[in-house]
């Protein structure tokens, strides 16, 4: 089986629906890369999750109270744990990981499964330094430029 794992973002729904409350992770998400992420993993893996700087990995249903603010590119953001992330990762029955992710995300992985062997991992977007090289790989692999 492989999983797929997607960034969360910046924008969320609560940008432009702020009385909303809680939210399935899967719609909380709004930004440009993080749609495009969740359409190649919906194609591409078996299953995926979101990797939230605050709550880690969030599977598509799990609720998001509400808005937040934080991210894996400030340091002094209060961010999920490596132990946290490698507690949720160790129950994942995946055989291979898609890593659909920017760098500072993909290392956070790479902190929460380098004890697990067990795992293949792909990462398309190693080397690329910014969202819109990122947007137009997705793009490309659906055939749009």
């Amino acid at each position: 089986m492989t999983l797929a794992i997607i960034p969360c973002s910046k924008e969320k729904i609560w940008d432009d629906a702020p009385q909303l409350g809680a939210v399935a992770a899967r719609e909380a998400y709004c930004s440009p890369l993080y749609r495009l992420c969740l359409q190649h993993a919906e194609q591409h893996a078996d299953r995926y999750v979101i990797l939230s700087a605050k709550y880690g990995f969030l599977a598509p249903s799990d609720p998001i109270p509400g808005t937040y603010d934080v991210t894996f590119s400030r340091p002094d953001d209060p961010v999920v744990t490596d132990a946290v992330l490698r507690q949720q990762a160790s129950a994942w029955p995946a055989q291979g990981l898609l890593l659909l992710l920017p760098a500072r995300y993909e290392a956070r992985v790479r902190a929460a499964v380098g004890h697990r062997s067990d795992l293949s991992r792909t990462w398309p977007f190693e080397g690329m330094n910014d969202f819109d090289a990122m947007m137009d790989w997705l793009r490309d692999q659906r055939g749009f430029a």
